[in-house]
């Protein structure tokens, strides 16, 4: 996966998955996608109420799964990381 930098330069991302359970409401989604627009690094993210889900495409160079679970871990919901298959 790839994301353009404000530089034009390409840079490479990879992305992680977690389970987030304790989300009732959108301002709760809302709470989990500022945790995450805090960590430098994060280029995306797609946090889904229905699902419990939390999906994270990141800088690998800025950032990494363990900087990006202790940012989720701040919200005061239950964080697992999900294993890719």
């Amino acid at each position: 996966t790839t994301a353009t930098a404000t530089n034009k330069a390409t840079v490479k991302t990879a992305s992680t998955s977690y389970a987030v359970t304790g989300m009732t409401c959108t301002g709760c989604v809302a709470q989990v996608q500022a945790a995450l627009s805090k960590v430098d690094g994060v280029v995306a993210s797609d946090v889904s109420l229905e699902k419990g889900l939390a999906e994270v495409q990141y800088d690998p160079q800025k950032a990494d799964p363990e900087k990006i679970q202790k940012a989720l871990q701040t919200t005061g919901f239950d964080i697992k990381p999900l294993k890719k298959e």
